[in-house]
């Protein structure tokens, strides 16, 4: 009697393991794309403000296929503007200190993030063409700290690019703070 108790509990608790374990991971084994990711903004005024980061390139795996698409490297994403988007991807920090916070959606956390940031004058067109290529490779790498930046008014305008990385694949994303004015 007792060998059947001991059964009927390990094929319970099999049983809520493959649940939970299905549970968490089914989110990211059916996803054909990379998760989105939310900004927020918070200033020294405690105000907050939110945003969409534009998503740029990206590969990815899952369960039944995969998906690549090529974006715009985030200099040009600023320069064509042709979906009239940059606006909606701006802080501003209005003369105070503030903290970024980075959120995937579909609770999915990748394994590394690295994030670089460039003066935004480097996203004026050449020769009504996209930015100076010589310009893309003069980044300056940003730290962060459990998905947070910590940024300072230091009256510049920077466009920012978020590069996560998962075991199902990587994405790029972009979005700016304007703390020139």
């Amino acid at each position: 009697m007792k060998r059947k108790t001991n059964f009927k509990v390990t094929a319970i608790a099999l049983a809520l393991l493959c649940l939970i374990l299905f549970t968490t991971c089914r989110s990211w084994l059916f996803l054909s794309q990379p998760p989105q990711l939310y900004v927020s903004l918070r200033t020294e005024d405690a105000q907050t403000q939110h945003v969409r980061a534009a998503k740029g390139s990206h590969d990815w795996d899952y369960i039944g296929g995969s998906f690549s698409a090529t974006g715009s490297h985030p200099l040009d994403f600023f320069v064509f503007d042709e979906f009239n988007m940059t606006d909606d991807l701006i802080f501003h920090l209005n003369n105070a200190n503030g903290e970024i916070r980075l959120q995937f959606t579909d609770n999915l956390s990748p394994y590394a993030v690295y994030v670089r940031r460039w003066p935004a004058e480097f996203a004026a067109p050449v020769n009504d063409g996209g930015s100076d290529m010589d310009l893309w490779f003069q980044y300056e790498s940003v730290e962060i700290n459990n998905n947070i930046i910590h940024i300072s008014n230091d009256g510049k305008d920077y466009i920012y690019e978020v590069e996560a990385r998962w075991a199902q694949g990587w994405s790029f994303y972009t979005f700016r703070v304007d703390s020139a004015g």
